[in-house]
């Protein structure tokens, strides 16, 4: 993905944000490092911090299918892209990512661990409604995040689909 230099005018349409805040859909994501700042991790204390270039290193964000095959003791990274520093915002930044999803007729749901019922995550006699698929998560997923006209403030709305359910740009 490029990410093209824009005006700071153009930007302050869009409150200096190139992606919105987001988790991603699949399980894992490897998103080569690179010495353009602009992405950010939303930290446990709810604030965004830059992620650091690391010299020929590899980020690797927790997706959402990930944290509920976990019942959520993995949680998804929260991330976005804003607009680079002054000395940086004219330069093109490129984001190489590698994106691992379920496959289309994997279930999504708790693994059955030892670890997650002792934590209390997973209940011994759980039986949910019918689990979704990983083709049936990732298309409504994609579907709620890309079908807008607009910019699209996702803040707080929450996302659902069969007993699967996040917090769309978790503020």
């Amino acid at each position: 993905m490029v990410y093209h230099p824009r005006s700071a005018e153009e930007d302050v349409k869009v409150e200096d944000t190139w992606s919105r805040a987001h988790t991603d859909f699949g399980s894992l994501t490897l998103l080569w490092s690179q010495n353009v700042a602009g992405l950010q991790l939303k930290t446990p204390a709810r604030q965004w911090k830059y992620v650091p270039p690391v010299d020929n290193g590899i980020i690797c964000n927790v997706g959402d299918t990930l944290a509920f095959w976990s019942a959520g003791y993995l949680k998804s990274t929260i991330h976005r892209v804003v607009r680079p520093p002054d000395d940086q915002a004219y330069t093109h930044r490129l984001g190489l990512f590698y994106f691992v999803r379920p496959g289309n007729n994997v279930d999504i749901k708790p693994a059955p661990s030892p670890l997650l019922r002792r934590l209390g995550l997973v209940a011994e006699d759980s039986e949910d409604a019918r689990p979704v698929t990983g083709l049936e998560y990732v298309r409504e997923r994609v579907k709620n995040y890309h079908n807008h006209n607009d910019y699209a403030d996702m803040k707080g709305k929450k996302f659902k689909v069969g007993n699967l359910e996040i917090e769309d740009e978790a503020s």
